[in-house]
């Protein structure tokens, strides 16, 4: 597939595109719960580790008690914010036991990729925090340790914590009063973990709603369940034995997992052809696939998944190298193939890398046309096994970059099932140190 390929009937889709928009007419704004919690159902929550801590429920309240010991005790369950960009986290919390001035209670946002928000109060010195991780890594603090004079000190006090983000423009508010702003790019929560150190934190009426989003997308999130993440595909490049398809059920806490043995990873044997080459190197522990051709094109995947029930997948690679083709008309990265209609016809769909951008392209099967969804600049050269991952929800498209979201897209067609993999074209080599593919 050329770039003049790709390029065709971008008008005609564009055209398409416009047309469909003023025949619908805007999309509606609107403020919709995603998550009402008076915590009548402890079965919801995940079990806190007993040697850090007491977890119980009475009259309306999750009570977690840490100890003395400075433990932080920490329970948490599912959300469905990943594709909504204004969302707001509303929690009444009742702080007891605070003796040590170290004391806080507060709670953790995740990102499906393990990125955090970690929101941070003390009734005792009135303050209140705003922390960030990115990669494993605590950056500097979003909101640092800021007076909070809203605060109510007296054990027992309700104190109501708001975190508010709008287009990534994030506010802290405590009992209706601002506390500080800051703003971080492409953080959309998918798990809480409420928590708690050196006191007995009392939590009460937790909303959570997506804010101006149109009506169409928030009452998809809220269609969705809420299951666990579930690896389909892992393949870290090792010996064979050593490969596997987990099929894992992963609790976003990280608590446990429940292993199975199954067949290793299949791409097919490697090849040496006039056009493109796979080699599947496992002494320098990388997938290396390669188009000789100026004009060429190729992709491979470790088989079919199975029907994916209307949520979502993700696809992740961690790129050891990469060698754009002598001219940079190709895109080299993450393909996944969908079945788009009762006809059979498969849709196409690309999160890949030029020499100077990464982009989301798209092939829809029914108009036989490629159309170009999304395109942003890369001016710095990629750090060996960067991550490149590709997440489909629904109709949510997202493209990663080294654990930074950099673009986001919408997909006319849900994703059913399909094929999910590598892709090269254009004298490009594309060498691959880890590859996994995940149920959302």
């Amino acid at each position: 597939m050329s770039g003049a390929g790709r390029s065709s009937g971008l008008a005609n889709f564009a055209l398409a595109l416009a047309l469909l928009v003023m025949a619908s007419g805007p999309a509606a704004a609107a403020d919709t719960t995603v998550l009402r919690d008076d915590f009548s159902q402890p079965q919801a929550w995940s079990e806190a580790d007993p040697t850090k801590g007491k977890l119980s429920f009475a009259e309306g309240r999750l009570l977690l008690a840490a100890p003395v010991s400075g433990d932080e005790p920490g329970v948490g369950r599912n959300l469905r914010l990943e594709a909504a960009q204004n969302y707001r986290v509303s929690v009444n919390v009742a702080a007891s036991g605070h003796s040590n001035p170290e004391a806080w209670a507060g709670y953790w946002l995740f990102t499906p990729s393990w990125d955090v928000i970690w929101l941070i109060f003390n009734t005792q010195n009135q303050s209140a925090a705003l922390l960030h991780r990115v990669n494993g890594e605590w950056q500097p603090p979003l909101i640092p340790s800021a007076p909070a004079p809203s605060l109510k000190t007296q054990p027992g006090d309700s104190n109501q914590i708001v975190l508010e983000s709008v287009r990534g423009q994030l506010t802290l508010r405590i009992n209706g009063v601002d506390v500080g702003t800051s703003r971080v790019v492409g953080f959309m929560p998918s798990h809480i973990q409420l928590r708690a150190r050196y006191l007995t934190a009392a939590f009460s009426q937790l909303d959570i709603s997506t804010t101006g989003t149109d009506t169409r997308t928030a009452r998809l999130l809220q269609q969705l369940p809420v299951p666990g993440q579930r690896v389909l595909v892992h393949d870290t490049v090792k010996p064979a034995s050593a490969s596997k398809v987990l099929g894992l059920a992963l609790s976003l806490l990280g608590m446990g997992s429940d292993k199975k043995e199954a067949p290793t990873v299949q791409w097919g044997d490697n090849w040496d052809r006039a056009d493109s080459r796979f080699t599947r190197d496992t002494a320098r522990g990388v997938l290396a696939l390669q188009i000789k051709s100026p004009n060429g094109s190729h992709w491979l995947a470790p088989g079919q998944l199975n029907p994916i029930p209307g949520v979502g997948l993700a696809v992740s690679a961690r790129v050891r190298a990469y060698l754009p083709g002598a001219v940079n008309s190709g895109c080299t990265g993450l393909i996944v193939e969908a079945k788009a209609d009762a006809a059979k016809r498969k849709d196409t769909l690309l999160g890949c890398m030029t020499g100077t951008d990464v982009r989301m392209s798209y092939f829809n099967a029914k108009e036989g046309a490629w159309a170009l969804l999304s395109v942003a600049d890369v001016s710095q050269p990629l750090p060996p096994d960067t991550e490149l991952r590709l997440v489909v929800l629904a109709d949510q498209l997202q493209l990663y970059l080294g654990g930074r979201l950099h673009l986001t897209a919408k997909r006319p067609t849900r994703l059913q099932f399909g094929t999910a993999g590598l892709y090269a074209e254009s004298g490009q080599a594309l060498e691959v140190s880890e590859f996994m593919i995940s149920e959302l």
